[in-house]
């Protein structure tokens, strides 16, 4: 059994014949399929889910813990995004095995295990709306309502075959789902393309448009008896998927038909216009600076050292990452006045109200609400995102931390030789001396920018001679030193909790609780609970077919067509191929450095059977709406045949998390052509390209 229909979305008008937003869930009634074939899909809804049978929905896996990917042989291989490997590589990579420089493949090296690495299969979908939203579930506390949850995830749970259950709330919790997964465990490395294409540009590139990136990586799952799910034993086998997808190598074009499959982290597409603005000129502004300044500073110690670099590359992509998404938000929000639609959009609301009395006393004071709360809010917002990309990225302060919730009476030494494994990555002399430059750093941004109603007192005593305290601190603090650190946990346990790093969290923590966590977990609980009636509200006016519901990091599906657009006053493509990552090459700028071998392939245009017009085709551009932990995501043509991987947003199009704009949002797919030729041409992993099926 495959899922029980969620009965979510009913019907849909000629409104969908044309419009290309949302992430929609798979189970959705018959019409609104019929909607999108009007634009050339030819596939019935049993191809893209089916309950009982096998379809597209069972090739597509959850990767790690927020990414995508899906499943392109008999044998088990799985494809995702290279940024997405990237974390797992950095783990087995070493000076001698610089994977990461070098690239993996298995055809010359055995498949790599790694550790802590998990795939996801989705095995079914169950509304338990009417389980959960009883009567008597408005008047159960929050502790009683996750008991209930616990109790009803337990029922769907299996340890045995590996089956675990989760139930998240849709529609802003006016209705609940429960979605049971497969969990595999034993996931092994089989490809990856050298970081030099795998991030080709680098943070230059990230969330822009033209790109050429090779963002792809290659794994296996492996099972245990029974095609079960397993613990790492090179006993187990490949596992033997339900569903494999075929690859097109068919020409692509402007206009053709796409579709995505994928598991979206989140959207909030019912944000109040007040919260769009405070987050558009107070709160990310103040977060893009800070972290814009922590690049610099890890960027310049990177320089210094190789295995630095090799460590803290995925970390600088990731700050990185999220750092131009918040200026591409803006700068999108700017430009297609995302503010002033939001604004329009519930004027309509007021107005519908207004033509609907009954529904006009429960919900006519909703909006005005929303308002004030945010304004409130707002107040702690700076404060708030400081303690989160300041403090939460000072690593002695983050070992303070952990070491001042220590119970002397309940150490758990798993949980405790952990952390100290953890910690000792870091306990080189860059590490320290770089932590030590961002300790100042982060002081000096928060007395800049954070009122003084939240300043603590060791911060004003020290405020002038912030470097100072940072020596006195960091020589004194045993928490450079693991030894150390295990020796007072096992010998002199209250000295540890003296230490100087660990008093200045517990003086930062207890004003936190004091100001801003007395508070601001109510302002935005209040803001959700109006927001749940607000989403109810829009349900009611707009009927359940033109609202979908927000991403929540299950399985979604989205639809548009392959298309360019225009930035300010440049047209762009919808297609980039060889030749332009090579004028870029040319450039001489580091971020575009190749591989050798790469250049030889290019000049020789030894290009196999992957050409289009005498090039290879890298990535192309379309209207799918798309969103973090889409990564990874496969991208379909009409017949259901992989196109490419979904890895990125273009800059502005960053804003498609609170609104879709069609003008200015495209999803970025690393094209199945370019795939193809780095495995066979470049990296020669033939045994590869004969598990693929192919279709040209």
């Amino acid at each position: 059994m495959k899922c029980l229909f969620l009965g979510v979305l009913l019907s849909f008008n000629v409104f969908f014949l044309f419009a290309e937003e949302g992430l929609w869930p798979l189970h959705v009634d018959s019409t609104f399929w019929k909607s999108i074939q009007v634009q050339g899909i030819k596939l019935d809804q049993k191809d893209i889910f089916q309950e009982g049978g096998t379809s597209l929905e069972d090739a597509v896996i959850r990767f790690g813990n927020g990414c995508s990917g899906i499943l392109v042989s008999e044998n088990g291989l799985v494809m995702t995004n290279y940024h997405c490997a990237l974390r797992y590589m950095e783990r087995i990579a070493t000076e001698e095995c610089d994977y990461l420089s070098n690239g993996f493949w298995a055809e010359r090296e055995k498949e790599m295990p790694i550790a802590g690495l998990s795939v996801r299969l989705l095995s079914q979908t169950l509304d338990v709306t009417d389980l959960l939203c009883k009567e008597a579930w408005k008047t159960m506390s929050d502790k009683e309502r996750k008991q209930k949850i616990q109790e009803i995830e337990r029922q769907y749970t299996e340890e045995a075959m590996g089956y675990e259950a989760r139930i998240v709330p849709v529609y802003s919790g006016n209705q609940y789902y429960l979605y049971q997964y497969q969990v595999f465990k034993d996931i092994r490395l089989v490809g990856a393309p050298p970081l030099s294409l795998g991030k080709f540009g680098k943070d230059v590139d990230n969330w822009m448009w033209p790109r050429h990136t090779a963002d792809f990586a290659l794994f296996r799952i492996y099972a245990g008896h029974g095609n079960s799910p397993a613990s790492y034993s090179p006993e187990n086998v490949p596992y033997q998927p339900k569903k494999v997808v075929p690859i097109s190598l068919e020409a692509l074009k402007e206009g053709d038909f796409t579709f995505v499959l994928g598991y979206p982290g989140s959207t909030d597409q019912y944000k109040h216009s007040e919260v769009l603005s405070n987050l558009v000129q107070v709160s990310y502004p103040v977060q893009i600076d800070l972290m814009n300044k922590y690049l610099d500073l890890l960027g310049s110690y990177m320089k210094r050292d190789e295995l630095f670099e090799m460590r803290n590359t995925a970390q600088y992509g990731s700050v990185s990452n999220v750092m131009k998404r918040y200026q591409g938000f803006i700068e999108g929000m700017n430009r297609c006045q995302g503010i002033a639609r939001r604004k329009t959009e519930e004027n309509d609301f007021v107005k519908r109200l207004e033509s609907n009395p009954s529904l006009g006393v429960r919900y006519g004071t909703l909006l005005e609400e929303m308002k004030l709360v945010e304004q409130e809010k707002v107040a702690y917002a700076i404060p708030y995102s400081l303690y989160l990309n300041g403090w939460g990225m000072v690593a002695l302060l983050q070992k303070a931390l952990f070491v001042s919730e220590l119970d002397k009476d309940h150490l758990n030494w798993q949980k405790i030789n952990r952390f100290l494994r953890e910690a000792q990555k870091g306990n080189d002399s860059l590490s320290l001396s770089m932590d030590r430059e961002w300790f100042v750093e982060v002081m000096r941004s928060y007395l800049k920018n954070v009122p003084k109603d939240f300043h603590f007192s060791s911060l004003t005593k020290n405020a002038s001679s912030l470097d100072e305290w940072a020596d006195s601190i960091y020589e004194q603090s045993a928490l450079s030193d693991t030894l150390k650190v295990r020796s007072l946990l096992e010998n002199n346990f209250d000295q540890l909790k003296k230490d100087p790093a660990v008093s200045l969290i517990n003086e930062i923590t207890s004003l936190y609780v004091e100001k801003v966590w007395c508070c601001l977990p109510l302002l935005s609980q209040r803001l959700d609970s109006l927001k749940k009636e607000y989403v109810a509200a829009r349900m009611e006016l707009f009927g359940t077919e033109n609202c979908w519901p927000d991403a929540n990091g299950t399985m979604r599906f989205s639809y548009g067509s392959i298309k360019g657009y225009q930035s300010e006053n440049v047209t762009h493509s919808y297609y980039t191929t060889l030749d332009g990552m090579f004028q870029k090459v040319r450039s001489g700028n580091e971020v575009y450095a190749i591989p050798s071998l790469f250049h030889e392939l290019y000049e020789k245009k030894d290009f196999g059977d992957y050409a289009v017009n005498g090039t290879i085709p890298t990535c192309f551009i379309a209207t799918n709406h798309t969103v973090g932990g889409n990564s990874g995501s496969p991208v379909f043509n009409v017949s259901g045949e992989l196109i490419g991987l979904n890895f990125d947003r273009n800059w502005e199009g960053t804003i498609s998390d609170v609104i879709y704009d069609e003008s200015v949002c495209r999803n970025i797919t690393v094209d199945m052509h370019y795939v193809l030729f780095i495995i066979d041409k470049y990296a020669k992993a033939h045994s590869i390209i004969k598990e693929l099926v192919i279709r040209k």
